[in-house]
């Protein structure tokens, strides 16, 4: 099939691996990292090839149902974890006050999936279930900034559906109705608990965010030192935002951690692959499937900007799709042409 064949966007992501490859056997090739402390580095671009492989070769767009069931799943396996007094998961904390069971893995699966349904359903009534129980297994888990994103996007995607449609304004206006009385029973029977890792969502409109202070206090920190040196700018300084913070742990949470491991270069590779995935995503796609495309790309072009850093290696399934939809567009652009 020739799905399979090698376009820009795939030349422009071998780049950016061989780009990280590169700093990261410089590194360790002078001297100035141990190979240990450069193994998540190593991993993550196993993880950046292993879900941009996902999304450039499989085809998502028939297998809604698929996702929808898959999706379901996912919450009925949440269902015996529930706190039910409070509606929350309640995570195990081992004698060493690490958690043995986090969020983080919960929030990752279930936005993948969402983000995944989007792009394979087909009818506007679907997404706007699929939003809801979505972003409800999202604010059950915990998950912020996945919560966050994925709202966003979807809220975009369904203002443009009612915008297109006015018909649907019914639908949505039933929905958020119902959302919103759930919302709201929700907060009276968990007695507004701050320790519960639900309602921990809502800190960042009251800024009481710890997560969010310690983000910004890093910001300066680590990003000046980088910034003020022509080379490091240019070419990144793995790892310098350890020797700043004293931990592997305490990077930028955003898309400028890019910047400072792997410099202009780097970034401008990184940025140049999300905006020829989006772009590519919604020139793909016609009608309704436009309209959910601009809400998955606003959904991960947050998680970058906001919320997640060189790290996510989710984005690379964003760019996988991208290049997916650039070659078949190609494809049918060449059909179109034969036959005219």
């Amino acid at each position: 099939t020739r799905l399979r064949a090698v376009n820009s966007m795939d030349v422009l992501f071998a780049a950016f691996m061989a780009w990280v490859f590169f700093r990261v056997a410089l590194a360790y090739a002078l001297g100035h990292r141990s190979l240990g402390a450069l193994a998540p580095y190593l991993i993550m671009l196993l993880w950046y090839g292993g879900t941009y492989s996902l999304g450039r070769f499989i085809e998502f767009q028939n297998n809604s149902r698929f996702f929808v069931m898959l999706l379901l799943v996912c919450v009925l396996l949440l269902l015996p974890l529930v706190d039910w007094a409070y509606l929350y998961i309640p995570y195990e904390v081992g004698a060493d006050g690490a958690a043995t069971v986090g969020y983080q893995g919960f929030g990752r699966s279930i936005f993948v999936i969402l983000l995944l349904a989007l792009f394979a359903l087909d009818k506007p009534q679907t997404m706007v279930a699929v939003t809801i129980v979505g972003a409800g297994a999202l604010g059950v888990v915990g998950s912020r900034s996945e919560f966050y994103a994925f709202s966003a996007g979807c809220a975009v995607a369904i203002s443009l559906l009612v915008f297109a449609n006015r018909k649907a304004l019914f639908v949505v206006a039933s929905a958020g109705i119902v959302a919103i009385a759930a919302g709201l029973a929700y907060w009276i029977v968990s007695g507004q608990n701050l320790d519960n890792t639900t309602l921990r969502i809502m800190e960042l409109f009251s800024g009481e965010s710890t997560s969010l202070a310690e983000r910004l206090a890093l910001f300066f920190p680590i990003l000046l030192p980088i910034v003020q040196n022509d080379l490091s700018f240019a070419f990144g300084d793995i790892l310098r935002y350890a020797d700043v913070t004293g931990s592997t742990g305490l990077y930028l949470h955003n898309i400028l951690s890019v910047l400072t491991d792997f410099g202009l270069v780097g970034l401008i590779l990184y940025v140049s692959l999300c905006l020829l995935a989006a772009i590519e995503l919604i020139w793909a796609t016609r009608g309704y499937r436009r309209l959910v495309t601009v809400g998955f790309a606003i959904a991960c072009i947050i998680m970058v900007l906001g919320a997640k850093s060189l790290f996510w290696a989710e984005i690379a399934l964003f760019w996988g799709l991208g290049a997916q939809c650039r070659t078949a567009r190609r494809r049918q652009a060449a059909a179109d042409g034969a036959v005219g």
